[in-house]
């Protein structure tokens, strides 16, 4: 067994702490948020975040093979992010940190036994790449 919960959020966030209307990030960008959960605190220090990924393993415990079938909706997850992605332009993202902001994907994985299994498809390292948007990776033991 290796990851068993996978979280990727696009996160906005800015240096002095100052609190981010949850929507601020859709707005700014102009894309259509309605494929994700669009979130945030709008509280000092809180990042307004848009909710790509949200997969547990238990919730393919039904299938065959329930761990290529997370793997594989962790993929095609990615990739459909991926495709929403190619949508919004560099501008956006360059007004955003031209204001100061930080904009990153974050990519969270739950693992047991220090093993850490996630496939970044191309389709999304390309898009991250254009927008030039830096991937932060976490992982969390149990």
């Amino acid at each position: 067994m290796g990851t068993y919960r996978t979280e990727v959020w696009l996160s906005l966030s800015h240096p002095s702490g100052r609190p981010i209307p949850p929507d601020t990030l859709t707005q700014a960008l102009g894309g259509d948020p309605s494929l994700y959960v669009v979130g945030g605190l709008n509280e000092r220090w809180a990042n307004a975040r848009l909710d790509v990924c949200l997969l547990h393993l238990e919730d393919f415990a039904d299938q065959e093979e329930p761990t290529e079938a997370f793997a594989a909706a962790t993929r095609n997850a990615l990739i459909e992010f991926a495709l929403w992605l190619t949508r919004l332009s560099v501008s956006a993202f360059d007004e955003l940190r031209g204001d100061s902001f930080k904009t990153e994907v974050w990519v969270y994985c739950w693992i047991e036994q220090d093993q850490f299994e996630l496939i970044l498809p191309p389709e999304l390292l390309v898009e991250l790449g254009r927008l030039r948007l830096p991937i932060q990776m976490m992982t969390e033991g149990q």
